[in-house]
């Protein structure tokens, strides 16, 4: 969820500076965090359909602390954890949220929100408006990368492994919540590992360059990796290459 939790943060932190937000890991959060900032604050939870007793652990504790909470959670973790949601609900609003298209929904919802919070005096967020409108751009999406994708899985006769940029953390978690092996270029670790494909913003291109060419250093040759370049505003990047994911990976 970290990704998710970076985007609606960030989105909230540029369409109102003045807001105080902050996103923490869900298990570090819940007794190390939470009860020492407890008093007027407001919570949003995001919750992987994976990871149903860390979610439960936190909603716990964002009840037994009075902390009025927004649970934005899948339709699986609602299921599971059934009546045991109904003890908490004084201060927990739920949102079920099909678990299939939940990091879409989220990211669709964060977008909407910085417009709301802008109140249309911010012109790089008045843009997002336009681009909310997917149907538009779903089949474009899907012409102009199903090939590069299917070339691929058919070059390596499986599963291909995922590189994407940090900005595009959020869809490559749906992957790695699908069992679907992905790398975030920038994170330590990864430098020896050869990815099929690598996926990434336009405004990233420099990053994803000193990445390709570490790699070239370690005996991988470019040619040998598939590029799918964003041409978008990096907020509106990861509904996207979600949307790509949807129709090649998943």
């Amino acid at each position: 969820m970290e990704g998710l939790a970076q985007h609606l943060c960030s989105a909230i932190k540029i369409s109102s500076p003045s807001i105080n937000v902050v996103y923490f890991d869900g298990d570090y959060s819940y007794n190390i965090v939470l009860p020492y900032v407890a008093g007027d604050i407001y919570a949003v939870l995001l919750a992987s359909f994976t990871e149903i007793s860390c979610t439960y652990r936190v909603i716990q504790a964002l009840a037994l602390l009075g902390i009025d909470t927004i649970a934005i959670l899948p339709t699986v973790t609602v299921a599971k954890l059934g009546e045991r949601l109904e003890l908490y609900n004084q201060n927990i609003y739920v949102m079920n949220i099909d678990n299939d298209i939940y990091r879409l929904a989220v990211l669709h919802s964060s977008l909407k929100l910085a417009l709301t919070l802008s109140r249309g005096e911010i012109s790089r967020i008045k843009k997002f408006e336009r681009e909310l409108d997917m149907k538009s751009v779903v089949k474009e999406l899907v012409d102009r990368y199903f090939n590069i994708v299917n070339q691929t899985k058919s070059r390596r006769q499986g599963v291909p492994i995922v590189a994407v940029s940090k900005s595009l953390l959020a869809a490559g978690e749906e992957l790695m919540d699908r069992g679907i092996p992905v790398h975030v270029i920038g994170r330590k670790g990864l430098e020896h590992q050869q990815p099929d494909i690598v996926v990434y913003t336009s405004v990233e291109e420099h990053t994803v360059n000193e990445y390709l060419s570490l790699l070239a250093r370690r005996g991988i040759r470019r040619d040998d990796i598939a590029t799918i370049r964003i041409n978008t505003d990096p907020f509106t990047a990861p509904l996207y290459t979600l949307i790509i994911f949807y129709s090649t990976l998943l």
